[in-house]
């Protein structure tokens, strides 16, 4: 969350005319992690849901992402600004999917990012 300490809110479009080639990959394989979760829970199959959503999130994002992405924003580098709407969009959307497995966790995070209103009332991420 510190990486986001001096976010400027960008939108859509902004960040495709900046996004170096990790930050589109890192929302593709989001979105396409959001694809699994939503077929593991239409199928009520947790045990692959939970294990999709920690792959994702710790070795994709985590260990992946959030490591390039810590070298382009302390160098301040000029597309800094996408990589920084790439850690706010995939973290809020990780958040909302991990809240039915983890509610005290990603909800106290998720107060932590000065959103106005509960995680449990969030909108479910849609692609």
């Amino acid at each position: 969350m510190i990486n986001l300490e001096d976010y400027q809110e960008i939108n859509e479009n902004q960040f495709k005319k900046i996004a170096a080639q990790e930050d589109t990959q890192i929302i593709d394989k989001f979105h396409e992690n959001v694809k699994k979760v939503d077929n593991y829970i239409k199928k009520y199959d947790f045990q692959h849901c939970e294990e999709a959503l920690y792959n994702f999130f710790w070795h994709d994002f985590c260990d992946y992402y959030i490591e390039k992405a810590k070298e382009r924003i302390r160098n301040n580098r000029s597309d800094k600004a996408a990589a920084q709407y790439a850690l706010n969009y995939v973290l809020k959307g990780s958040l909302k999917l991990l809240h039915p497995f983890i509610p005290f966790v990603t909800e106290a995070i998720w107060q932590n990012l000065d959103e106005k209103k509960p995680l449990i009332v969030s909108e479910w991420p849609k692609i």
